[in-house]
């Protein structure tokens, strides 16, 4: 798969494009953990996207519980700031945490 391939395949999941649950498990199972570079920035609107959905009622708490699992530990994705990798690793682990991860997404994006 070439770099311009997986790129293409993390922004789909990431910003939820239509039809973003369509394949997702084989779209994650193309997508080695594991890389040498970073090909893409969590940012603020990352989180504020997911937010937005879920108020929306295109996303469910489920699945946004599910989008951050599969950035939390991805070698080829970075943050552009701590408090957005912690907060994502609070929406992927909610039972540890203790918290909603729509609440928890909510509260860094406002």
């Amino acid at each position: 798969m070439t770099t311009a391939e997986r790129i293409k395949l993390i922004t789909e999941i990431l910003h939820f494009l239509p039809n973003f649950k369509n394949n997702l498990s084989e779209r994650k199972r193309l997508l080695k953990w594991d890389s040498d570079e970073i090909l893409y920035t969590i940012k603020i609107e990352d989180l504020m996207r997911a937010v937005y959905l879920f108020d929306k009622g295109s996303i469910s708490k489920e699945d946004i519980e599910e989008w951050a699992n599969f950035i939390e530990c991805r070698e080829d994705l970075d943050f552009a700031s701590e408090d957005l990798k912690d907060a994502i690793y609070d929406a992927a682990n909610p039972t540890l945490s203790g918290e909603n991860p729509v609440e928890r997404l909510r509260r860094l994006s406002q």
